[in-house]
C-alpha cells in the first residue's frame, strides 16, 4: 500500500507509513507482485521521489523542490520530509531562515596593530614628595588599569596616615583621570594649584578648616 503522503511502498496490512508514520487508506487496493520474494530474502521498496530521481530524465513543467535541510526531492503537498522528517511549514522555514542569518559572524574590516600598547592611557605614577631632611624618601609607584583604589601598602608603607583599606580611588573615563576618597576620616586632597572644577557639596579644605561649596 503507497503512501499518500511521502509515497513509501508499505505492506497491505499496514495502517501506519513505516517512513513517515502517516495513517495509510485502507480502501486503495494495490498490485501484489507477480512472484512474491523469498522469506529469506529481504523485500526492497521504493518511493516516488526515489524513482523519480534515478529515472531517465524525462521533460516536464513542473520545478523540483527539495527538503531545505538534507536536500532530499520532494513532492507538491508533502507537510513533512520523508528522509530527515523536517517540517516543510513555510511559516517556520521563514523563521529558521531568519535565525540563520543572525548567526552569520559580523566582517571586520580593519586590521589591529599587533604592536599597539594595550595598556595605552591605562597607566599612571605617583611620586612622593621628600619631607623637609627626609631621608630615604619612597619610590615613585607606577599603576595600571581603568581603576585603582590607593592604600598604605601600595604608597607609602610605613605612613600610618594612609588607611591599610581603601585610601581612595584613582579613575580614568575616556582618557579622564579622576580621584574619589575612599577614606573613613576623609584624608584625601588635591592641592590647588590650577583651575580645578568645582561641582556643588565639594569639600574644600583651607589651612585645617574644610569647608562645603555650594552654588548659588
Amino acid at each position: 500500500m503507497r503512501c499518500l503522503n511521502c509515497g513509501w511502498e508499505n505492506p497491505d496490512n499496514l495502517q501506519k507509513c513505516e517512513k513517515c508514520n502517516s495513517p495509510l487508506d485502507a480502501h486503495i487496493a494495490h498490485e501484489a507482485p507477480a512472484h512474491p520474494a523469498p522469506e529469506h530474502e529481504e523485500v526492497l521498496r521504493g518511493t516516488i521521489s526515489e524513482q523519480q530521481v534515478f529515472a531517465d530524465p524525462a521533460p516536464t513543467n513542473r520545478e523540483d523542490k527539495n527538503c531545505p535541510t538534507c536536500g532530499y526531492p520532494l513532492r507538491d503537498g508533502m507537510h513533512h520530509c520523508p528522509n530527515c522528517g523536517e517540517d516543510l511549514n513555510p511559516e517556520k522555514s521563514s523563521a529558521q531562515s531568519a535565525k540563520e542569518v543572525h548567526k552569520v559572524a559580523p566582517k571586520h574590516n580593519a586590521t589591529v596593530n599587533p604592536w599597539a600598547n594595550p595598556n595605552a592611557g591605562k597607566t599612571f605614577k605617583l611620586e612622593p614628595v621628600a619631607w623637609d631632611g627626609e631621608k630615604g624618601t619612597p619610590a615613585a609607584q607606577s599603576f595600571i588599569g581603568e581603576s585603582v583604589e590607593l592604600n598604605r601598602n601600595n604608597t607609602d608603607p610605613t605612613n600610618n596616615t594612609i588607611t591599610s583599606r581603601v585610601q581612595a580611588e584613582i579613575s580614568c573615563d575616556n582618557r579622564v583621570w579622576s580621584i574619589e576618597d575612599k577614606s573613613s576620616q576623609g584624608t584625601t586632597f588635591i592641592q590647588a594649584k590650577r583651575k580645578i572644577a568645582l561641582e556643588d557639596g565639594d569639600v574644600i579644605m583651607l589651612g585645617n578648616r574644610k569647608f562645603i561649596f555650594k552654588a548659588e
